[in-house]
């Protein structure tokens, strides 16, 4: 289980300093006591609850970290269905309408491969669709999808990785309103033992524009890795150059996370740049911007810091014009003073500016707090979705919603439960409509394998579905 560790460039490159540079990452909640962490303060565990019902919810919503608050099983919006074995991730989401929405991510099948996994809406219940898988189904076999996008109900386009066991491959996978396909794409770091290639997100203006974001690498440590952009033309995906802030030299690290288009011309995407060597590393956001003709690197703040041992990255994006787009993410240190807490950025249609955030699990040495995705269905109404993690507490789902002049925890439920040993954790979110949002990610009660969670926001509150 990752226990909040996306699995997306990001998540994969801060999974390797522990190995590569021997820093503290993230690790299980029931031993982040041993990292010197503390429950957040009373202020950042109020929830705000809107149209609750049931008895006992509020107080669980305000009192979060109580050991009698469970939250399992609020509410149901429509069965989500039980693949061959429970176990499985969902990490992105879309709609096209109310009654047409895409969830996608990976199951283990029952031979202990794991696969592709697509569920589809339909304005009445969540069911699984047939989906190749590039990485095979044998046992061991590894494929899984990170984000889906659609131009219409009967053209989308899911993107993420497979595993060979030796080198890891981009997938894309295209819906045609019948089925879904596997299309060719480019591995830039070739076809050998050792070879990394893998796409996070995807983004089109029209069925015959679409553009597909990534990293790449020579190693399957992830470092000495470059950013990835492929470009879909009506016909064909092929690899766009694209700048690499952080230098493409040795301890070089580059990664894009997140892509949004506002228009054929317009397009931001978004990731994390830094370099490592003899243990001492710094990781900053990075953000290109599209113009029609180019992409090209753009200034950003950059809250976690810039100095060694500091990080932030960009890991989801969301834009309703072009003068007002937020992105998502983390920022903190890693080592003996390790501490992540909630990134947002806003762009104004001049610059990138940081705005604050509320932090669940508090601010201090040894807090957990980290926002993967973002979408808005105007400029005064948006989400934020995560995870925070403490002490006292397991993972939890955290939500943050942008009222138009600042963001505010709302209250989502935790399907798997908060104990110490429980997980939920939030990797997509999407709105068709204020009163009409659906957020993904996974739940993993104690003893027991980490499933794909749902939850809908019905203009009121957040329910399990």
């Amino acid at each position: 289980m990752r226990r909040g560790l996306r699995s997306r460039s990001w998540g994969r490159w801060r999974a390797t300093l522990v190995g590569v540079v021997g820093v503290v990452g993230v690790v299980s909640v029931a031993t982040m006591g041993a990292m010197g962490a503390t429950s957040a303060d009373a202020g950042d565990v109020s929830r705000t609850v809107s149209g609750t019902t049931g008895a006992g919810i509020s107080g669980c919503a305000i009192l979060r970290l109580s050991a009698s608050c469970d939250l399992r099983g609020l509410a149901a919006v429509g069965p989500v269905p039980q693949a061959t074995s429970p176990a499985g991730e969902l990490e992105g989401v879309y709609c096209t309408s109310s009654a047409n929405c895409w969830a996608v991510g990976f199951r283990d099948t029952s031979n202990d491969a794991k696969v592709n996994e697509a569920l589809h809406w339909t304005g009445g219940r969540w069911f699984e669709v047939a989906v190749p898988s590039a990485g095979g189904t044998k046992r061991g076999d590894i494929s899984e999808l990170y984000a889906v996008r659609c131009t219409s109900a009967a053209n989308c386009w899911a993107v993420g990785f497979y595993d060979t066991s030796t080198s890891e491959f981009p997938e894309a996978l295209h819906w045609n309103g019948k089925k879904w396909g596997m299309v060719a794409t480019p591995g830039p770091s070739g076809i050998g033992n050792d070879q990394v290639s893998y796409l996070t997100d995807v983004g089109c203006t029209s069925a015959a524009s679409c553009w597909a974001v990534g990293s790449h690498a020579r190693s399957l440590t992830y470092v000495d890795s470059g950013n990835l952009m492929l470009r879909w033309n009506g016909k064909k995906w092929s690899q766009v150059t694209v700048p690499n802030p952080a230098g493409t030299g040795k301890h070089q690290v580059n990664g894009l996370d997140a892509i949004r288009c506002g228009s054929p011309a317009d397009c931001w995407a978004g990731g994390y740049a830094g370099s490592y060597s003899n243990n001492a590393f710094s990781i900053t956001n990075e953000m290109l911007r599209w113009n029609g003709k180019k992409w090209s690197n753009t200034t950003v703040p950059h809250p976690g810091g810039t100095g060694p041992g500091s990080y932030t990255g960009v890991s989801g994006l969301s834009c309703t014009g072009p003068d007002n787009c937020w992105a998502v993410g983390i920022q903190g240190r890693l080592g003996s003073s390790s501490t992540y807490l909630n990134e947002a950025l806003h762009w104004n249609g001049e610059k990138w500016s940081h705005v604050a955030t509320p932090e669940p699990d508090g601010k201090t040495m040894g807090a957990n707090n980290e926002l993967i995705g973002v979408n808005c269905a105007s400029p005064q109404f948006c989400w934020a979705v995560g995870y925070n993690a403490g002490i006292s507490h397991g993972l939890l789902n955290e939500v943050l919603r942008w009222t138009g002049a600042k963001w505010t925890v709302a209250f989502a439920p935790d399907p798997a439960g908060i104990q110490s040993t429980e997980a939920n954790d939030l990797f997509g979110v999407r709105c068709v409509s204020a009163a009409d949002c659906w957020a993904v990610g996974y739940a993993q009660p104690t003893s027991a394998p980490e499933a794909g969670e749902i939850l809908h926001w019905n203009g009121h509150q957040w329910l399990v579905s």
